[in-house]
């Protein structure tokens, strides 16, 4: 299986170009298995010269709407059968790309997976929130020392205290999720609402 990394850029990022930077850099890309896209409902000459600049390719929705909205619009750019909505602020491991698809073709009836994550300062330097701290508690809680989990119910286990998912690193599977979308009239949480619909499916 290959992966598309879309970038769902809204307006200005400050960080955009280090995004664009880390996925152009991943293994995966470098070896022809994924593909960059930046998809944006709020075109610029900015965010176009950015596509181009590291090779990505450049997609606009024609219609203003909501984050969901947008994020679906992102999903629907994308060809391959794993895609991962890549946030403009974050930068990505080198192997981010790579070690998932080792991971789906290990599992290839996964319906999603995720990565962990960490928070750095304005210098650079990794950070600890409480936030964080319980994300990875709960997160602990769902899976222990274990990498993959089966099931509707351990999964929504892990949903049930909050949201410990990093939505950023999710790749999920289209050919397992084949109606999925998120849901457009949300204005928050709506990562939460998709991961817990996910939860409640077979796989």
């Amino acid at each position: 299986m290959n992966l598309d990394l879309v970038v769902s850029a809204y307006g200005h990022s400050a960080h955009l170009v280090s995004c664009l930077r880390s996925l152009a850099e991943q293994d995966a890309v470098r070896r022809g298995r994924a593909v960059v896209t930046v998809a944006t409902s709020t075109p610029s000459e900015e965010l176009e010269a950015a596509a181009r600049c590291f090779g990505a390719k450049y997609s606009v929705n024609p219609i203003r709407r909501s984050i969901g909205a947008d994020w679906n619009y992102a999903l629907s750019v994308a060809r391959a059968p794993l895609v991962a909505i890549c946030h403009q602020d974050d930068i990505y491991h080198p192997q981010f790309a790579s070690r998932m698809l080792e991971l789906f073709s290990r599992s290839p009836s996964l319906l999603m997976a995720s990565s962990s994550y960490r928070r750095l300062d304005s210098e650079g330097r990794e950070e600890w929130t409480p936030v964080l701290l319980v994300k990875r508690l709960l997160m602990w809680r769902a899976f222990g020392r274990q990498a993959l989990r089966w099931g509707p119910s351990i999964r929504r286990r892990m949903l049930s205290w909050g949201n410990p998912v990093c939505c950023s690193s999710v790749v999920l599977n289209r050919r397992e999720l084949v109606d999925f979308s998120f849901e457009v009239e949300l204005q928050s949480n709506l990562d939460w609402d998709a991961w817990e619909r996910i939860a409640a499916q077979p796989g």
